[in-house]
Parts: C-alpha cells; structure tokens; sequence
C-alpha cells in the first residue's frame, strides 16, 4: 500500500513543477491503457512487467488527478480583465477576521457579484475572496464577524504576491487556500445603489462564530484586568498562543514569540496540526476505553469491543478539535490520517503500520492533491514515518524493574526526537534555509509538556466553554500560566549562540544527498547486516556497522555544507538583483567575495516588512552569511521600511546613506559624491549627493527625493547605475558636472515617475537595460506611459519588478553583460499570476 501510494504521490508532485497545465486527457488514456495491460497480463507476465503497469498506472493516476483539480480550482480565479474594477459582492464571512490598528482583514465565500462591466468575462465567479477594509476618522470601519453576510463595494485582482528567490510563494498558498482574488473594500457609491452594509447576523450554533467568541474570551480572560494585573510579560503575553492552541487563532503571536520558536523548531507546537489532532485523538480513546467502557452493559461488550468505543470516541474528539481550529488543511490532513487508521482498526484488518500511513497517504492525496505545496504536508508524513520506524523496533519484552522500564522508556522518547530532528534537517534547509541546531533538545522537553499538560487543559477549557464560562476561564488561564512557566526556557535556547544555523537554499541532488544520508542513518540494522554481509563478510559488518553507517552518511551530507549554494562569481565579475518588493526599492549587489544591500523597501504593518519577507530570505537563499553594507538612499518609507529587519539579521554590517539615525547599527556614515572602494576586482563610487547638498524644500514640505544616494558599480566588465529617488533637478546636475558615464543597466529613478527618466538625463547614459522597481497596479500608476516610451523610443530593454519578479543581471569580464533574469518568468509554475 505505501508504495503504491508513493507512486501516486510521485504523479502530483510532478505536476506541481510545471508552468502550464496541459490537457487531462491524455493522462486518462494512458492510465485505461496501463490498467487495462495490467489485469490482462498480471498472472501470465514476469512479476517485473506486472509490477512496472501497476505502478506506471498509479504514477500517470496521480499526475491527471492533479491536472483535474487544478483546472477545477484556476476556472474560479478571477481574470486580468476586471482587475482593479469596482464591483459589487456579497457572501458570507469564513474564519476569524484579524483587526489591527487600521485595517480589518477577512474572507468572504462568495454568493454574488455585480459588475458594471459586462459579466461575460466573469462566467466562474470567485469561490473565496481575501479582502481588507481600511478605516480613518472620516470613514471608520464596521465591526465584521465569522458568518455574518455582507455586501461590500470592492475592487479585486488576482491573487499576485512577491516573485523573488528564497521567498514566499504567496499566490501558491492563496491557491492551496481556496482565495480566488484578493482586493479591499471601497467606498459606497449611492448613484448605484452599492452600500457596505451587514444582511444577516450569524447564527449562535456556527463553528466560526463560536470560534471567534471565544477567541475574544480568551484575549478578555487573560487581559491584564481580568488575569490579575498581569504585566505584559505575565499572563497576558500568552494570549496569542493560548487562542492559537484553542481555537487556531495566531494572530496575537509576538513576532519575537514566533522567532524563539522558529530558531528552537517548536513553532509546530503552537500551530493545531497532526500532533495536537492525534493528541486530542488519544485522549478521545483513553477516555472512551476506560470510562465509557465500564458505563457500557456487559452483554453489549461481546458485540462491541472497548476498543471500538475507544477509537470512536478519540475520532469525535478528534474532529471537534479540528472544527475548533477552523478546518484548516493541516487538520483536515490530520483527521484523514486519523480516520485511515481507525478504519483499519474497526475492520479488523491485519495490517502493517507503514500499510497504514500509505492508506492515509492516499486519502490524503484524494482529498486533496494540492496538499503537497504545504511544508507540513511533507513534515508530518515524514515525522510519521519515522515514529512507526522507531517503534516497531522496540524490544516485545518488558523489564522487570520500574526504573528499568522508565528508563528505557526515557531513552526510546530520545532516540525518537534525535531521528525526527536528523530526518527533517534535509527537508529543513532545503525549505527555509536554516535549521535549528536545539530542536532535539526543546522538543525533548517542550513536546511531552505541552502535549500532556497544555493541551489537555486547553481540551477541557473547551468543552466546559458552553455550559460554564467561569470554569472555561480558569482552564485558559492556567494553561497561561503553564506556557509562562515555560517560556525562559524557550527564550534561553532560542538565544543560544548556536541555537540554529543558516544556510543557503539547497539543490535538489543535494536533497537527494542528504535524504540518502538520513536513509543511511535510519535503514534498520538486519538490512544493512544483510546486505554488506556478502561484501565485506560477516565479522567485518558486525563488529564496524555504525562506523560504516557513520562514514556513509557523512560522505553524502558533505554536499550539503561544502558544496556553494550559487556558483561563485570570478574576480571584476558582480551580479546586480532589484529584488520585488511591491512598491518600493531594495537591490542586491554581489562580488566574489562581497555583499551590499542598496534600499530595503517598505514596512507593510505592526509585524511585516520588505527586510523580513524579502531582502533577508534572499540572502539566505544565496548563503550569504555576511553583509558587508547596508545603503540606505534616503529615509522615504519605501526604500528605508525594511532595514531595521536586515539589520537584526545581520546585526555587525555598516549603514551609509541618508536619514539613517534612528537605525541600531554598529558604524553609521553618510553617502558623499566622491566616496568609493573597490571590492574584488569591482569599483562603487557615490555620484550624489554633494558634502554641501541638504533637503530640498519646497515650501513646508521637506523632500527627500533629491538628496537620495546615488550609486555608480563598475568593472571590467560593465556598469550598472542605481539612482534612488532622484528627479530632474538632480539629474540636470550630473550632467552639468559630466558626472554620468554611459552605463549597461540603469535601476530607473523614483520607480519610473514622471519627475524623472529626462531626456538628457537618458542620452547621457545611453542604457541598454533598464528595471523599474514598481508595485503591480501600484495607485500612482508607475511607471508612468510618457517615461516608458521615453526609455522604448531609445531601444533600451525594459524589466519591471511588480510584472517580472525580481530581476537579475549578471557582469562577467570577457563576456560583459549577461541577458537578465526575470524570476517570475524562469521560475513560474502554474497557479502563479499570468501578466
């Protein structure tokens, strides 16, 4: 059963890497064909041909599956056409809505819509929707609650995230999650009879409601009024995770919080997935055997086993857990797990383990094969896998002793968090980039503590939350007090000078390596004895077996920390990167030997900028564990938003540029024209500002544009000119004091405004590349039209991150410019953004 479901798993996977999605016929055909062969020729052919039709059938199987629902799932987006159109819908409000400061963020499943443009582009509407409402004096926004129906006046566009590498693939989890179009909510428009207005109230008896009802108890229960006068670091500080154990409401998660568990790897623990799902499971079942078992008459018992009314009841608590978390697809994923064991169990069937986790596999994968986009897809079934693996090795005899058999016990939960940890590394680095080097130890700690204290008490705060508050109160608060008790542990390991590593983002053979070395690690010791027994003799393999499995895996993980993650530049070579950061700018040049960040973008909220989601992950990405300096063009949010970020990242790199004295860095200097260095071969030099230069004002306001840093890279090679904000004024200037070479590559200055891009500004550089840094359908409509045909009136090839992704331009000597890199368009898979 678990390879046939791994040959299933194969076809999706496969899927899952192409940029277009081509027709399901064919793989329908070629299934029928291999089906057919299959049974006609099963008993009569070699086991090998056999074997080879039945799982080319299940491989071909999964890859059509795939295609038909992926093509189910795309007819529902909504098309480029009425993007940025005002439209009218109406629907009801699905999971909890996250409130922050000035915006309102919520999903709506959509019932209507109403266009002014003809609805013929609009034959599927939209399934789901991710709307944000944004509220000022003027105009306030509503109060919005989980299944209330509303009609809202709205522009939408296709779900379009940033394209850059290292980064996160937004529109692959909007698709995952069902979102068909996201947008915000506009302002009435009475001559249409278009209001923003509530049709119905919820109803009391529905999941979200209640979900969302009781994630505002638990936020006013562990208040600090409520919980005693708790400080911020007491009761209340545990807020975010007591709602996100409760209710899978993480929105009130520090971002610090995230980040200690993210570097300890127990982030898992406080997200309601397959752990806390077969936890409340277990519990269902315990209670279901040895309570309800006892109430149950004992002539029933002969009919009905207690370890049916076990698996029954661990099942239905095992579901209202998952309800309570919103069903999301982790839960979802878990609960079929779940229900491909307990079916196995109910039938009597005499199974294997490993025949168990293939069944639940393939349900999964039924269910839904876009589960395969989501890490802990992937985490869970591999953790899985290894538990089984670890368990079924146990010895089948008990010791006599307590202390024996609590010892032993001690050391198979250490074995098991030692394997998990090795098994995942690969999966780790080649994901995110990094993993955490304490994971063994927090997890030794952390799990059994949350999952045999924290969460129980948390189940029973749940239960009791309908029929008395007071009760429910108490459990959600000392569940608080619980995870207080233990967070300096967390906070301690997280801090560690060695708490996690970070490397760049790993090759696919270099997962392979590194998969192979865990397989080397993990394969049980009779199929190893057996198979080197005929090489190297019986003797040898007993008495050198862990020293040939170490050397083994280490020889295969040595691509894994030795090999570059990118090829390594030649000397004069550097590579310039105008990464996408929506409207905003942050670039990335890189020499042999050297790393310079120029512009981080904009700060997005509270808990997000361009520094943490964009300019940082890429770095990872490329191995860069040094940053030698930061340049910040000027202090408009857009360029200086996210390199509070970088720096936290990378605390020892130097600043220089403008508006920087509110940053925490190490050495803080100015841009000046006439500045420079020279880095392996490659020369930078500041052309403005002047030592003599301020703000420019005009009137009261105090502008930034024109003192903005602008840069000149240059080698053997090719040069490339980055020019922050600046307008005509400056560029006038430049050109008066002949300070403008002819470059191969110009970062367009202030994101293609008509400010600037002058003529005289463009004949003196004489580009042949030039890359706008604007937002996809940005509202000041940048690039603007007349400087666009300005740069194509004089052939210079254009890029623009918000339509190409990030943008990447390679300066090798002896070959000069090398053509550009647009990610979106060499990285695209199928559910990403068609522009």
């Amino acid at each position: 059963m678990l390879l046939s479901a791994l040959f299933f798993l194969g076809g999706i996977v496969l899927v899952q890497q192409w940029s277009t999605l081509p027709s399901a016929l064919p793989f329908a055909l070629a299934v029928l064909l291999f089906a057919g062969l299959f049974f006609l020729l099963r008993r009569r052919a070699p086991f090998f041909v056999s074997a080879t039709l039945k799982y080319s059938a299940l491989f071909v199987a999964g890859a059509g599956w795939a295609i038909v629902f992926a093509q189910q799932a795309l007819q529902h987006r909504l098309p480029e056409s009425l993007a940025s159109q005002t439209m009218l819908v109406e629907g009801r409000v699905v999971g909890i809505p996250l409130i922050d400061k000035r915006v309102t963020r919520f999903y709506l499943a959509v019932e209507g819509v109403e266009t002014a443009a003809p609805l013929t582009a609009l034959a599927v509407p939209p399934r789901k929707i991710r709307l944000s409402w944004y509220s000022n004096k003027k105009r306030p926004a509503q109060q919005i609650n989980a299944g209330e129906r509303w009609q809202f006046v709205v522009r939408l566009k296709p779900p379009h995230g940033f394209f850059n590498p290292g980064g996160f693939d937004y529109e692959g989890w909007l698709f995952q999650q069902g979102v068909d179009a996201v947008g915000y909510v506009r302002k009435p428009q009475p001559e249409k009879n278009w209001r923003n207005r509530r049709l119905s109230a919820p109803s009391p008896y529905t999941v979200d409601y209640y979900r969302q009802q009781l994630s505002d108890d638990i936020r006013r229960w562990l208040s600090p009024a409520e919980a005693g006068g708790a400080s911020e670091h007491g009761l209340s500080a545990m807020t975010g995770l007591v709602t996100a154990l409760a209710v899978g409401d993480r929105a009130a998660i520090a971002p610090e919080q995230w980040q200690d568990m993210l570097h300890t790897g127990t982030n898992h623990l406080m997200a309601i997935s397959g752990l806390h799902i077969g936890l409340a499971y277990l519990l269902g079942y315990l209670f279901g055997r040895r309570v309800l078992a006892y109430l149950v008459p004992a002539a029933w018992l002969s009919r009905i086993p207690a370890q049916h009314i076990g698996i029954v009841c661990g099942v239905a608590l095992a579901l209202l857990y998952a309800l309570l978390a919103g069903l999301s697809i982790p839960t979802q994923r878990a609960l079929i797990m779940l229900s491909g064991f307990a079916i196995a169990a109910l039938l009597r069937r005499n199974y294997r383990a490993l025949d168990a986790l293939g069944l639940a596999l393939l349900l999964v994968l039924l269910w839904d094969p876009l589960s395969v986009l989501s890490p802990g897809f992937w985490f869970s079934f591999i953790a899985v896998a290894v538990i089984f693996y670890t368990l079924a090795g146990r010895a089948s005899t008990q010791p006599d002793t307590r202390l024996l058999r609590f010892t032993g016990k001690l050391g198979l939960w250490v074995r098991l968090q030692l394997m998990i940890t090795l098994a995942l590394l690969p999966l780790s680095l080649y994901l995110f980039q990094q993993s955490s080097l304490v994971a063994p130890l927090a997890n030794l700690v952390l799990v059994p503590y949350v999952s045999f204290l924290v969460v129980p008490v948390i189940l029973l705060g749940l239960l009791l939350s309908p029929f008395v508050a007071s009760a429910s109160a108490l459990c959600m608060m000392l569940a608080a007090t619980l995870l207080q008790w233990v967070w300096p542990f967390i906070h301690a390991l997280a801090n560690l000078p060695f708490a996690y590593r970070v490397d760049g983002a790993l090759s696919r053979w270099q997962l392979l390596a590194a998969a192979l070395a865990m397989v080397a690690l993990l394969l049980p010791r009779r199929v190893l004895e057996t198979r080197l027994a005929g090489l190297v003799g019986e003797n040898v393999t007993a008495r050198y077996l862990p020293a040939i499995r170490l050397l083994v895996a280490g020889l295969l993980f040595l691509p894994v920390f030795l090999w570059p993650r990118s090829p390594a530049l030649p000397e004069a070579a550097f590579k310039l990167t105008v990464l996408d950061v929506g409207q905003g700018l942050a670039s990335v040049v890189q020499t042999r030997h050297h790393t310079l960040v120029f512009d981080s973008g904009a700060r997005f909220g509270d808990r997000l900028d361009a520094g943490s989601s964009v300019v940082v992950p890429y770095l990872r990405a490329n191995g860069i564990r040094q940053l030698d300096m930061l340049v910040i063009s000027h202090g408009d949010a857009d360029h200086i938003g996210g390199a509070a970020s970088v720096l936290k990242a990378y605390p020892q790199t130097p600043v220089v540029g403008q508006d920087i004295e509110a940053l925490a860095a190490a050495e803080k200097s100015p841009c000046v024209a006439g500045m420079g260095w020279q880095w392996d071969g490659v020369h930078f030099r500041f052309l403005h500002p002047s030592e003599q230069a301020g703000n420019v004002v005009e009137g009261r306001k105090r502008r930034r544009n024109n003192h903005s840093c602008v840069l000149l890279v240059a080698s053997s090679a090719g040069r490339a000119l980055l020019s922050g904000d600046i307008e005509k004024k400056v560029e006038n200037q430049l050109l008066q004091q002949s300070l403008l070479p002819a470059v191969d590559v110009l970062v367009a200055p202030h994101h293609g405004s008509r400010t600037s891009s002058s003529a005289g500004f463009l004949d003196a550089l004489q580009p042949e590349l030039a890359i706008f840094a604007a937002g996809y359908r940005n509202r000041y409509r940048l690039p603007g039209a007349k400087v666009v045909a300005r740069y194509r009136q004089r052939g210079v090839e254009l890029f623009e991150t918000g339509r190409a992704g990030a943008v990447s331009v390679s300066f090798i000597p002896g070959r000069g410019r090398m053509p550009a890199q647009a990610w979106r368009r060499t990285h695209r898979r199928y559910w990403n953004h068609v522009l």
